[in-house]
């Protein structure tokens, strides 16, 4: 049975039927690697909650890279880090409070 599953706010889109031979991909009787796990994007342990718009459906692996990377820092934090450690120099991540988002985009634009 062919199945399509929205991962979330990204708009990619995964044929289930794709994955099938994954499901004896674990390791450790972990979870397979490609089937979608629910990541908070605000961590419950910074103050975020399970309703619906922190939840997103993402890869069991890209979740796990995710949390290696990032662990559960805030937006801000993690704006700092992508800033000083990864992102090609000649460019600046900008993180911005959703309320506050077309005032910065306003600002941006005056540049």
């Amino acid at each position: 049975m062919t199945r399509e599953m929205d991962t979330g706010s990204t708009g990619i889109r995964l044929n289930t039927n794709n994955l099938n031979h994954l499901q004896e991909d674990t390791i450790m009787g972990r979870v397979p690697r490609y089937r979608p796990t629910k990541h908070h994007r605000k961590p419950r342990s910074i103050g975020g909650g399970n309703e619906p718009r922190n939840i997103s459906m993402v890869p069991c692996y890209q979740h796990e890279a995710w949390h290696a990377i990032v662990l559960n820092h805030t937006a801000f934090t993690i704006q700092y880090m992508l800033n000083d450690k990864y992102l090609d120099p000649d460019y600046k991540f900008i993180c911005v409070k959703s309320v506050n988002f077309f005032k910065a985009l306003d600002l941006v634009r005056q540049l």
